[in-house]
């Protein structure tokens, strides 16, 4: 046993298995205050919200959101893309929400999703330009 060293470290480490998605508590995790997509967004909207709240209430959010380690408080994580679905898990009560920790994800990555999916606002690319 002594061969591999001290494991401790990993006790305190979010659960997941074999490469899936970890069960990250959902308190440890802050929006990204300069993501593209503003509250004015269509998928932000209360209904839009609310809708994808019910169906993780019953059935628990199904695409993990993205993460990385939070630049400026060490233990929590900021969210990469999965904004709407980290919303609608605190509206559905849940505590914990399946997600990938990805520390190489950067803001550029975060608009050429949002552009990809065709919902990023004329006013949000221009925000992020600015």
């Amino acid at each position: 046993m002594d061969s591999i060293g001290d494991l401790s470290g990993l006790l305190n480490q979010p659960t997941g298995g074999s490469g899936g998605p970890l069960e990250l508590p959902i308190d440890l995790i802050d929006e990204d205050p300069n993501q593209p997509r503003h509250e004015d967004s269509p998928g932000f909207s209360k209904q839009s919200l609310g809708e994808l709240a019910e169906t993780i209430r019953e059935r628990k959010a199904k695409s993990p959101i993205s993460v990385r380690p939070h630049p400026e408080v060490d233990g929590r994580y900021m969210i990469n893309h999965g904004a709407r679905r980290y919303r609608a898990s605190i509206i559905a009560d849940k505590t914990t929400i399946p997600a990938y920790i990805d520390p190489d994800y950067t803001e550029a990555d975060q608009v050429i999703e949002n552009l990809q999916r065709n919902d990023l606002t004329p006013r949000g690319i221009a925000d992020w330009i600015g």
